[in-house]
């Protein structure tokens, strides 16, 4: 049986991992081509060793210059050069972890070089996603997102005729902070922001969740996977994180997809692994009942806020991605409090002029007066 051939951009991340604990179970179905890592040299330097892909890359140049030996036949390239190098080589299927805006040259480059690409960046499609449409039309069919609210979207939905279709519903557990009170936001800790309930995830995600922005990013992301248009698309908050998503039909019948909270599920569709042999497809306990809520905007307003610059378009959520990254980056530092995210975010989209985002340098250049907005924001008000 001929092997399928996997690339993996930032594989020492959680997406990465679970990947490869996948792979590394059916040794027989795949073959790694290529990983890529950012700073994580020891990390990745085991990774290479255990699977010996043909290629290996490592972001950032100063990790690199402590990076081992490599086992031979294992071409070693660094940097952003590198990275893009190899999302550029004919895959099977090539998984992009990568985070940010960083990804927007690896996603390209796979999108034209790789049969399917899995998708576990919300914030390019949220960005730049009218942009990497009307440049991709006829490739957008390739991406395959690994959210899991995605995900269960795209399971009901290619099931069904869009035409019958009322409204989606995505999901959110609402994060790690959803019984706290107003008045108490400010005075969490960032242990207890970095603490969600039922993920294991990276700490900008994380952090995006216990504000909700995340679910915002999500519902942009519907919009510009699926087509939808954000009257269709709802939100539930489900504290219980087994059931990932809801389309409701015009006869009245609601269609829902249900899982346990385990990234390995939509990954292991994604790479063509349907085996309900593996203990992460099944549920461990069944809940008795399912509950939902609606969000409250009040004290999670960066929902609100992501909905505004949906409506209004243009280059507003791209500047809402890179202004909540520069401001995320200040909390995770400690030189903000987890509330002054959505004020410092809200008022650089307030100062920029909307705009057509129609060239490639046009994305650059406004995530680079975004982050930088807000930076000067935070200097004046915090410093």
């Amino acid at each position: 049986m001929k092997k399928v051939k996997v690339i993996i951009l930032g594989s020492t991340g959680t997406i990465g991992r679970n990947t490869l604990s996948i792979i590394r179970h059916h040794r027989k179905m795949f073959k790694v081509l290529a990983l890529s890592a950012y700073r994580n040299a020891r990390l990745l330097k085991q990774q290479i060793e255990e699977f010996r892909p043909e290629y290996a890359v490592l972001g950032n140049r100063k990790a690199g210059e402590k990076f081992p030996p490599a086992p031979k036949k294992v071409r070693i390239l660094e940097g952003e050069k590198g990275i893009n190098k190899i999302a550029s080589l004919a895959s099977d299927i090539t998984v992009v972890g990568i985070s940010g805006l960083a990804a927007l040259k690896p996603l390209v480059n796979s999108l034209l070089h790789a049969k399917r690409v899995l998708l576990a960046n919300k914030e390019v499609i949220v960005a730049c996603g009218h942009l990497l449409r009307s440049k991709f039309t006829s490739l957008f069919n390739k991406i395959f997102p690994l959210d899991s609210e995605l995900f269960s979207l795209g399971v009901i939905l290619r099931n069904i005729k869009r035409e019958e279709l009322e409204c989606v519903y995505i999901t959110a557990s609402g994060g790690p902070l959803w019984g706290k009170k107003q008045q108490e936001m400010d005075k969490v800790s960032l242990q207890d922001t970095l603490r969600h309930p039922n993920w294991k995830m990276g700490k900008k995600i994380s952090v995006d969740s216990a504000t909700l922005m995340n679910k915002g990013f999500e519902i942009i992301e519907t919009q510009n996977i699926f087509g939808l248009s954000l009257d269709k698309i709802k939100v539930l908050v489900h504290r219980q994180s087994f059931m990932h998503a809801l389309v409701k039909m015009k006869s009245g019948i609601i269609l829902g997809t249900m899982f346990q909270p385990d990234m390995r599920i939509p990954i292991g569709y994604g790479l063509g692994v349907f085996s309900f042999q593996e203990p992460f497809f099944r549920i461990k306990n069944f809940p008795s009942q399912l509950n939902f809520v609606s969000p409250d905007h009040k004290r999670f307003p960066s929902l609100p806020l992501c909905l505004w610059a949906a409506k209004k378009g243009k280059s507003l959520p791209l500047v809402l991605v890179s202004a909540d990254e520069a401001a995320v980056e200040l909390y995770l530092q400690k030189k903000i409090k987890l509330t002054a995210i959505y004020s410092l975010v809200r008022e650089t989209l307030k100062l920029h002029r909307p705009r057509e985002v129609r060239l490639w340098e046009d994305v650059y250049r406004i995530d680079e007066w975004a982050k930088k907005t807000v930076l000067e924001l935070a200097e004046r008000r915090f410093s």
